[in-house]
């Protein structure tokens, strides 16, 4: 009896931790759990639904840089929020997009907003307030952790607020919406440790049917551009929620007119 637990022994123990299906952990202490990776090993964790941000700086003609080559794939879409007007701009990266030279002289502003790339693949924006901020959006990319293992051969990471809709590990994507909180797991020494009674294991399902399902597109008060021909087209931009009153129309103050000044 003992020779045969011990044939068992070692053929699990030669099956790398990979060749086993991944566990899901959702633990109450904020951070998620993904159990049967390879001990000591560094994986690229996805947040699902948590767009890749990043922070640029419009030049004195109002024109901002907003990728390089290789950065933006075709069918991409991309928002930026000029942090100034507070109006967002958004576009899909298509062949239709015109190529053309950058064209900027310092402190004349270019107020046309068009959508570009120059030879090398950059593409640009124009319109935008002058050397202001601006905040770029890449709708469909995720922002990308990468952690190493643990020696029990599982990864945690840390959720945050907001949180992801789903954690995605390569071909794999855990689902986190009604997922139920539990104890978690953890590693002391070497030794994986599961809370008792076991906590709901959340099981993968595949990435591309999770990021298909679960797109996220152009927020309603995105500026879409429409582009053709080399030239660019906006829908318009979104109706203020609270207009001013016609002359000689009463409203009711904080809700369809401004509010009164202060005292």
């Amino acid at each position: 009896m003992n020779k045969l637990l011990l044939f068992f022994a070692l053929i699990f123990a030669g099956i790398p931790a990979s060749a086993f299906a991944l566990d899901g952990y959702l633990g109450s202490d904020g951070y998620f759990s993904v159990r049967g990776l390879e001990p000591n090993k560094s994986y690229a964790v996805d947040l699902g639904g948590m767009p890749l941000i990043r922070a640029g700086t419009s030049n004195s003609c109002g024109i901002l840089r907003i990728a390089t080559s290789g950065n933006v794939k075709q069918s991409d879409r991309i928002e930026i929020k000029d942090e100034a007007s507070g109006q967002t701009y958004g576009f899909e990266n298509s062949s239709n997009v015109p190529v053309k030279e950058i064209s900027c002289t310092a402190g004349q502003v270019k107020p046309e907003r068009e959508i570009w790339k120059d030879s090398k693949g950059t593409i640009w924006i124009s319109g935008l307030t002058p050397s202001r901020a601006q905040t770029i959006r890449l709708l469909t990319s995720n922002a990308t952790r990468k952690i190493k293992a643990n020696s029990c051969g599982f990864i945690s990471v840390k959720l945050g607020n907001p949180q992801p809709t789903a954690i995605i590990l390569g071909n794999d994507a855990f689902p986190l919406s009604g997922a139920t909180q539990g104890a978690g797991i953890a590693c002391r020494k070497g030794i994986l440790y599961v809370s008792y009674p076991p906590q709901q294991i959340i099981n993968a399902i595949a990435a591309s049917t999770w990021l298909t399902q679960n797109s996220i597109q152009f927020s309603s008060a995105t500026q879409v551009a429409s582009i053709s021909g080399g030239s660019t087209s906006w829908s318009p931009p979104p109706s203020n929620p609270n207009p001013p009153p016609s002359p000689g129309n009463a409203c009711t103050v904080g809700v369809d007119c401004d509010p009164p000044p202060p005292p």
